[in-house]
């Protein structure tokens, strides 16, 4: 339990903080439309709901095609029946494929910047909720060996020096995360920016 209060600590209240505190330090406060906030809003839970479905989604696939296993949709604790030497691997295929998805909607961002506002806002949210989601989950699954990331680690036989370089992976990639999507980050849209520039003109 301590390991994993410093956990959160370390990946959500520090982050947050830190944002928080440089947000409250910037000279210039941008004043933001009402409705593109909503609209972000309703994105990002949109975007965490369609993540945990594709999580879910791949979390059964492998195994239905694995001759021997019978899994079913949305079963609690994920669990399936039959047996093969690989289910326990299998665990860790929803992880992996969010991450997947997280890469491609930060590469759509990154490599089409035509796109309209609307869908590289879209875009965005999925991007942030597919990699924060699947790096958070290597990181808990590096305490909590029950967690689906953690049961496809005791597969692989991860010792404690695999365990300290995935946490440094796990935790670089939220940060770097991080920073490229806060670099891309499509702002509010064209009411936004028209806001931001008479901000800027009238200060």
């Amino acid at each position: 339990m301590t390991l994993f209060l410093l956990l959160f600590v370390a990946m959500g209240v520090a982050p947050l903080s830190l944002g928080l505190g440089l947000m409250l330090a910037t000279r210039r406060p941008i004043a933001i439309p009402y409705p593109a906030l909503l609209g972000s809003i309703l994105f990002c839970a949109l975007a965490f709901n369609l993540v945990f479905f594709w999580q879910e989604l791949w979390l059964v696939i492998p195994k239905a095609l694995t001759p021997g296993l019978h899994p079913t949709l949305f079963h609690n604790y994920h669990q399936w029946t039959g047996n093969a030497p690989i289910a326990e691997l299998l665990q860790g295929s929803g992880a992996v494929a969010t991450l997947v998805i997280g890469l491609v909607f930060a590469a759509l961002l990154t490599l089409r910047p035509g796109l309209g506002d609307t869908i590289r806002l879209f875009c965005f949210w999925m991007a942030f909720q597919g990699l924060n989601q699947s790096l958070v989950q290597l990181a808990v699954g590096l305490i909590l060996p029950g967690n689906d990331v953690g049961r496809a680690l005791a597969y692989l036989h991860v010792g404690p020096v695999g365990h300290v370089m995935l946490a440094i992976v796990a935790a670089a990639g939220l940060a770097g995360s991080g920073a490229t999507l806060a670099r891309i980050f499509p702002g509010w849209g064209s009411r936004w920016r028209r806001a931001k520039h008479r901000t800027l003109r009238s200060g």
